[in-house]
C-alpha cells in the first residue's frame, strides 16, 4: 500500500511538469491536433528528461562555495532545466555564467534545506 502511494507522488510530479510544459493550454477541436499538441508535449518532457538524466551522469560538476561542500546540489529537474532553458535563450541573457551559477546556489541551497528537514523530522521521532 505504501509503496503504490509513494508511486502516486512520482506520477503527480510528472502530470504537473507537463502541465507547466502547455498540456493544459489546448482545447480540443479535433483528434489530429490534440494528438499532434500532446505529442509535442511529451516531446518537450523526454528532451528535459533527457538533459535531466545526462546531468546526473557528468562528472564535471562546478565545485560549489561555501557550506555546499559537505553536501552536493541536488540533481537537475525537470522545472530546474525548463528555467534555465528559458532564461538562457530567451530573451538572450547578458551573463550565461550568472544564470548557471544561480542555478548552481538554488540547488545547493535547496539539498541544504532539505538535509536540515530530513535531520529534523528524524529527532522528532
Amino acid at each position: 500500500m505504501v509503496k503504490a502511494i509513494g508511486a502516486r507522488w512520482h506520477v503527480e510530479e510528472d502530470f504537473e511538469n507537463r502541465k507547466d510544459l502547455g498540456l493544459d493550454h489546448y482545447e480540443v477541436r479535433s483528434w489530429i491536433g490534440w494528438y499532434r499538441h500532446v505529442t509535442l508535449v511529451l516531446l518537450a518532457h523526454a528532451y528535459l528528461a533527457g538533459i535531466c538524466a545526462a546531468e546526473r551522469f557528468c562528472t564535471d560538476a562546478p565545485a560549489c562555495s561555501g557550506s555546499c561542500r559537505k553536501l552536493p546540489a541536488l540533481a537537475l529537474t525537470i522545472p530546474e532545466v525548463r528555467r534555465l532553458l528559458a532564461r538562457l535563450i530567451w530573451p538572450p541573457s547578458s551573463s550565461v555564467h550568472r544564470v548557471l551559477a544561480w542555478s548552481w546556489w538554488r540547488r545547493c541551497h535547496q539539498s541544504r534545506a532539505s538535509y536540515y528537514h530530513t535531520k529534523r523530522r528524524l529527532q522528532a521521532g
